[in-house]
């Protein structure tokens, strides 16, 4: 009863609404299919230079936020298992006892639990990977990397894809390691540090406020 009211909430607001905004083309499709209603998109302002560092090639394969199974840890671990000759690294709280346990057992996976500031992680990293399990709306993870030229292997869920483009890999079968495994070792070869670069500024805070100012120019008006 409680999520059929919110839904009806959610789409009275947006065909009332002067203007949606939604955070992803991913997203402003759902809310087409769902709700009827077209909406701007204005991406999560990123300060790129809160994530600037300089690229290390010898640092580990990392994964940010894996704090439930859902986002995909347990498949994080299971590349690491089968890449045996790589460091990977869990950035993050993990909730999952049962997750939490594997990965103090896996002695090539490094687990941080807190990182007060993202550049540290990012400055250790070679490649980020999101194997995320459900339909994410954006992806500021791997857009973060990408501020660093680091190259990224995304599952094919919900924005994840549109935020990495042509410059990373994406996985369509989530649960398959090889695909995984392949995916990263692609990255590894076509990676294009530039290209990240130029991507990411889309994402920039001073573009996505400044659709926001025009915006509310535009309703002022």
């Amino acid at each position: 009863p409680f999520l059929r009211q919110n839904f009806y909430e959610y789409r009275s607001a947006t065909n009332e609404a002067t203007h949606t905004i939604a955070n992803s083309n991913f997203t402003a499709d759902k809310i087409r299919e769902l709700f009827g209603a077209e909406s701007e998109v204005i991406y999560p302002p990123i300060d790129l230079e809160n994530y600037r560092t300089e690229y290390d090639r010898n640092g580990y394969i990392t994964m940010v936020n894996p704090r439930a199974e859902y986002k995909g840890p347990d498949i994080f671990m299971d590349i690491a298992e089968r890449m045996s000759d790589e460091e990977f690294l869990l950035v993050g709280p993990i909730s999952s006892a049962k997750i939490k346990k594997r990965a103090g057992k896996i002695q090539n996976v490094h687990h941080w639990e807190w990182c007060e500031d993202m550049r540290d992680a990012y400055a250790e990293s070679k490649l980020v990977v999101v194997p995320s399990r459900v339909e994410e709306s954006f992806g500021r993870v791997p857009a973060e990397a990408m501020v660093s030229g680091i190259p990224c292997v995304v599952s094919d869920r919900g924005g994840l894809p549109e935020v990495v483009g042509d410059t990373g890999e994406v996985v369509e079968n989530v649960n398959s390691v090889s695909e995984w495994v392949a995916a990263i070792q692609r990255a590894f070869e076509r990676h294009d540090p530039e290209a990240q670069k130029e991507r990411v500024q889309r994402f920039s805070a001073e573009r996505q406020v400044e659709k926001l100012n025009e915006l509310i120019d535009e309703m002022v008006e």
